[in-house]
Formats: C-alpha cells, structure tokens, sequence
C-alpha cells in the first residue's frame, strides 16, 4: 500500500496562525439580546458569513474575560443558515448550540462569535477538528472531536 504523506510543521503552521485569528477577543462580534430571546443585531452579525466557507467559534462573557467554548465549520452554501440555527431560530433537522445560548442569555451572560473564511473549503473539517483537540479543555459545548492529537 502506497503511503502519502503531508508536510505537518507547514500545515500545523498555518493552523496555528488561525487559531490565534478564531481566539483574538478583538474578532468576536457580540450579539444582543431582548428579555424576549429577541437577537436584535444577529441578522447584521451573520450576514458577514453569507456564502462563505467558515470555522467559527462561539463565545460566552459574564461581562469579564470572554470564554470560548464551540467551534465549528460551514461550507459556503450554509453558513448564514448555519448560525442562524446557533443564535436565532433551529431548524427542527439540525444540531445546533441554540439550546445552550438561551439558557447562557436567560442566565445573563453575553453570547458572541469569531469567525473566518477558509480556501479551500475542504480544509474546514480539518481544521476544525485540530482546534477542537487543541482546545477540548475550554471547549465545553463541543461533544465530539475531543480526541488528543498525536
């Protein structure tokens, strides 16, 4: 069996750099919320990812330093959608994290999100699944993917 390989160092370069871009709390776009559940500024917020392959990471504050704690990746086709089912209203098919941002927001803590654009689109799952293992400690919402990198 052929054996292919990749130049790790340069790939786990790269990665790094991102990962710095996706925890930067100067990325972070806060949400805002009425008592109602309410998200008063989600649609401008989202409409930054329209059509964009992304990994975007959600952010919980209690008002001091903020925590990460979910990542996860959307390919260009679904990404407004996808964090519409995170902030706003789910779609009954999909998984998403809305549960846990109501109860954060009911809970009166603020809720953001720090996102980019990633080319080509199918390094989104990998890059995805590097930052999860990196990051499982802090990533609490995040179930799978928690797997050690060797």
């Amino acid at each position: 069996m052929e054996r292919i390989e990749f130049d790790r160092e340069q790939i786990e370069e790269i990665f790094r750099r991102d990962e710095s871009s996706l925890f930067s709390e100067n990325e972070i776009h806060w949400l805002t919320y009425e008592d109602t559940f309410v998200c008063l500024n989600g649609s401008e917020v989202i409409s930054l990812v329209q059509k964009a392959p992304i990994v975007y990471c959600i952010w919980i504050s209690n008002g001091l330093r903020p925590k990460p704690v979910y990542i996860g990746h959307s390919s260009a086709s679904i990404s407004k959608q996808r964090l519409i089912n995170h902030f706003i209203k789910k779609d009954p098919r999909t998984g998403s994290q809305l549960e846990r941002v109501k109860r954060a927001v009911s809970g009166a803590l603020q809720i953001g999100v720090s996102f980019f654009r990633i080319e080509p689109d199918y390094m989104r799952k990998p890059l995805e699944e590097w930052l999860i293992s990196r990051n499982s400690d802090k990533l609490v919402w995040n179930i799978h993917g928690k797997h050690k990198l060797k």
